[in-house]
């Protein structure tokens, strides 16, 4: 209860964005091993953050009516079961679709300043934001303080036509990792890295990787090696190569060698990153249920890749998600979820899941103390929602 204490000294006006204004309770109620958990800010896109035992939620989008950016927010306690509403941030002005990292001590939050967007009205993907630079601030959930963070300048928004997307990569060596990226393509991404105290690092380009993930304090590249055969034609292998970022450079290897998944065609790999593990599935062909399996590889940062037991073909999958709780690998691939144990996959079902969520599926799922917690891909909700996951008490496919 000291974190809400803190919270309730520290915000001196919160709510008027949408959000909450004061500590609230919210219990968790499961039904077979899913439970649905409403965000407490008004209506708006937001992507949450997981850490520690907290689920951190700031800021927030909305493309009608000519856009809107909040500067409001809220964070959850999984072990008090309650959320507590953010103190203001040390933002001049709200942020376009801030993203979050959370370091292992803080949340660290970057964005564009957008006070006045301007929404394309033939996207709402092209979103012009003016020429303010990056903006960056880290929470510290244990005292309830935000503090300034030195932003990336690598890409000057005044260069780019509309926005510049950022998307959260993970910690590495105390720092929160972005992957800066423009949505007008003529504008080359860029990789940085901002912690409060120091200068924030542009991290060189590798064109061979599709996917960059930050594992156990390391960050390392995911990809096929060959920057000419991406993605693979259909039904063409590409064994997927691994590199280590090192002292400024990326090391090819990282002594972890290569995985053996291999991507076919459009249908690709899936990748997911967590703390401690990297989960990617290479989805194969159709199997004698009209469904999909699946190839899956594991990179634990100490022993390198490792090839798991095929997956069961699935009727009906196009896609798979990927993610880890107490080290035990968890694979939803169709309207399956199923967990690795003593070498042997355990399908269980998600029918509670569907009674919540109908007709969706989490975008992703990332763990907050014994859960598995994610945003479920559900067409403009009345509310931002959360999926809570309780991986012992799913029940078995039938």
């Amino acid at each position: 209860m000291l974190f809400a204490a803190a919270l309730v000294l520290a915000v001196a006006a919160c709510g008027s964005d949408g959000g909450i204004a004061s500590p609230k309770s919210a219990p968790l109620e499961f039904h077979d091993g899913f439970a649905k958990l409403e965000v407490p800010l008004s209506p708006r896109y937001v992507e949450p953050a997981v850490g520690g035992h907290w689920i951190f939620e700031f800021g927030g989008t909305r493309t009608d009516r000519g856009g809107h950016a909040f500067e409001d927010g809220a964070i959850y306690d999984v072990e008090t079961r309650q959320w507590a509403p953010l103190p203001e941030a040390p933002f001049e002005e709200p942020l376009w679709s801030p993203r979050s990292v959370w370091t292992g001590t803080e949340f660290v939050v970057l964005g564009q300043p957008c006070a006045d967007p301007k929404v394309s009205e033939e996207s709402v993907d092209w979103v012009m934001c003016g020429e303010d630079p990056m903006a960056a601030a880290a929470f510290d959930p244990a005292s309830a303080r935000w503090r300034t963070v030195e932003a990336s300048n690598a890409i000057d928004p005044a260069i780019t036509d509309a926005v510049i997307d950022v998307v959260p990569i993970g910690a590495y060596r105390g720092r929160a990792v972005f992957l800066l990226s423009p949505t007008d393509t003529s504008v080359a991404s860029k990789l940085v890295a901002v912690a409060p105290g120091v200068a924030p690092e542009e991290i060189p380009p590798l064109p061979a990787a599709q996917h960059r993930c930050a594992l156990g304090d390391r960050l390392f590249a995911i990809g096929s090696g060959d920057t000419g055969r991406v993605p693979a034609p259909a039904g063409a292998a590409q064994p997927t190569q691994t590199w280590e970022y090192r002292d400024g450079t990326w090391v090819e290897g990282g002594g972890l060698g290569a995985s053996t998944t291999v991507t076919y065609g459009s249908i690709g790999g899936q990748v997911s990153c967590e703390p401690s593990a990297i989960g990617y599935v290479g989805l194969a062909g159709a199997g004698k249920e009209g469904g999909r399996g699946g190839e899956v590889d594991w990179l634990d940062p100490t022993t390198g890749w490792h090839r798991l037991p095929d997956l069961q073909p699935v009727a009906g999958a196009t896609d798979a998600l990927v993610a880890e709780t107490d080290a035990t690998p968890l694979v939803w691939i169709g309207d399956r979820v199923t967990l690795l144990h003593n070498g042997t996959w355990g399908a269980r079902s998600t029918a509670g899941y569907e009674q919540l969520f109908p007709a969706s599926r989490p975008k992703t799922l990332a763990a907050a103390g014994r859960y598995l917690v994610g945003r479920p891909l559900v067409d403009t909700p009345d509310h931002p929602l959360l999926v809570f996951v309780d991986p012992d008490a799913l029940v078995p496919a039938t």
